[in-house]
């Protein structure tokens, strides 16, 4: 066996947002050699767990029309213990909890083929071939890479230890959710592949601990657990990990339970995004809320809510400034229309396109009101950009700190396309339509400014400094979800459409 590369499963920069996204996700959603993806979305979690409550419904009859190989599947359903979620609402709460979309994830990519081909008989052909179809819509390798890197990052960015991740331990929080023999071992795989050995050997020893729920021989021969295989593999990640002259302090580790810190793997410093997405960067107490009445003659009668983060760059938040009515409409929309991988974007081929969520483009007479109330907050026009981009994030979703602006000047090769919708980005306008129980916040690290989403509130903030120019300490980014599902409705205003609006410059 090779140790560069192992599964127990053996499966066969500069980023922004940009308006020629829809079109670059679209081709390689409709790209018959790219599956759809479920990961990068609650929204298409929700779908999968609606997909594997239909599995489970085709398999539950398929067992009853069995003889011989009826007490095998019995003995998986058992351990299954799936709650049928009845409705929409049920399957989000479920989906939301990432050690529960992965389990997910992990089931319908990996555990379906090995099942379907253990029941495949003449006996109940119509159930088989129900559950083919079914099978066919089950999540791909990108699929359940995506899934793997969301939980890497939830595991990375939070400082979280393997052995509270597998029983629900999320941050200090107890959550009803635990990861099996299965979910422990393929992390373990993946850390292992990605040369994270220290992280591999615990998610070894965790699947090592654990193992006993796979103690039925059918059971092993379907999965292939063989406790002396992992207890190989975590040997194997520990010395490439450290040295081979500790290998009698590794088998002792072996008998420790999954708490016992390993040997030599001491914590590095964390990072700004770290500490950021923690929530230890200090607050400024400089800065006050107030009632805005003097942005738009409309304010006067109806002020808003807003809450100082920054004067230089201007960053604001505005509290309650969309109504239960409007998240709902623009989520309905987003739920029943089309919803595409969004992906980060680089001029440079070199640098590789990465998965964030799922979004679309919204425009419909009844959110109309929600520009004229950016108009309102901001005093600028949003004329030429009347669509309003929704985006939903899955497992781990997170955006790494990026720019909004895109620097026509420096990056020739975009000016025609941004030459149609106005120029550069000078205001971005983010809503939160919904809370986010764990995870989730946007930061802004060289401002150590980090903002956790509130529903109904909107962030606010100018991309170009008062020249005209990109500021560069607007750099922000998003959190890895860990609990809940993030949406958010995006605005941008381009800087052609504030020719009227905008103070002129007496700086210059």
């Amino acid at each position: 066996m090779s140790a560069k590369s192992h599964s127990f499963f053996n499966p066969s920069r500069e980023l922004y947002y940009s308006d020629v996204l829809p079109a670059l996700s679209i081709a390689f959603l409709n790209d018959p050699d790219n599956p759809k993806i479920y990961t990068t979305s609650v929204t298409g979690l929700s779908e999968l767990k609606e997909l594997e409550d239909l599995y489970i419904d085709e398999l539950n009859e398929y067992t009853d029309l069995l003889q011989q190989k009826v007490h095998s599947l019995k003995l998986y359903l058992e351990k299954l213990k799936l709650e049928k979620l009845e409705n929409y609402e049920q399957r989000v709460q479920y989906v939301s909890n990432p050690l529960k979309a992965f389990g997910l994830l992990r089931r319908t990519h990996q555990d379906w083929p090995k099942w379907h081909n253990y029941t495949k008989s003449d006996i109940g052909a119509a159930k088989l071939i129900a559950m083919e179809q079914l099978l066919a819509k089950a999540p791909g390798n990108d699929d359940m890479m995506e899934a793997y890197k969301g939980m890497h990052r939830i595991e990375e960015v939070y400082d979280l230890e393997a052995a509270d991740m597998a029983k629900g331990l999320l941050l200090g929080k107890q959550y009803d959710a635990k990861m099996s023999t299965a979910e422990c071992l393929a992390l373990g795989d993946y850390m292992f592949n990605q040369s994270e050995f220290a992280r591999a050997a615990k998610w070894y020893r965790l699947g090592l601990y654990y193992n006993t729920e796979y103690s039925n021989d059918v059971f092993k021969q379907i999965y292939g657990f063989e406790s002396d295989e992992i207890r190989k593999m975590f040997l194997i990640a520990r010395i490439k990990g450290a040295s081979v002259d500790d290998v009698p302090i590794y088998l002792r580790e072996l008998s420790h339970g999954p708490h016992t810190p390993l040997w030599k793997s001491e914590k590095g410093i964390p990072t700004a995004y770290q500490e950021g997405c923690w929530g230890r960067l200090p607050r400024r107490r400089d800065l006050t809320c107030r009632y805005n009445s003097t942005t738009s003659p409309f304010l006067r009668l109806a002020p808003l809510k807003m809450e100082m983060i920054s004067l230089d760059p201007y960053i604001v938040i505005y509290r309650d400034v969309l109504s239960e009515h409007e998240i709902r409409l623009a989520t309905d929309k987003s739920n029943y229309g089309v919803m595409f991988d969004t992906w980060t974007y680089d001029a440079d081929p070199r640098i590789k396109l990465e998965r964030i969520s799922k979004g679309g483009m919204l425009y419909t007479k009844e959110l109309s009101v929600v520009n004229k109330r950016i108009e309102d907050m901001t005093g600028l026009n949003v004329s030429l950009t009347d669509e309003l981009q929704m985006a939903n994030y899955g497992l781990g979703g997170h955006f790494l700190p990026h720019y909004d602006f895109v620097n026509l000047t420096r990056r020739t090769t975009l000016t025609r396309i941004f030459e149609t919708i106005g120029g550069d980005r000078q205001v971005t306008v983010l809503f939160y339509t919904s809370d986010v129980e764990l995870g989730g916040a946007t930061l802004f690290p060289k401002l150590n400014i980090t903002v956790r989403p509130e529903k109904g509130s909107a962030l606010i903030w100018n991309n170009l400094d008062h020249t005209g120019q990109p500021d560069v300490l607007t750099e922000h980014g998003i959190c890895p979800v860990i609990v809940g599902s993030r949406w958010t409705l995006t605005q941008t205003l381009a800087e052609w459409d504030q020719m009227f609006k905008k103070p002129c410059n007496t700086k210059i």
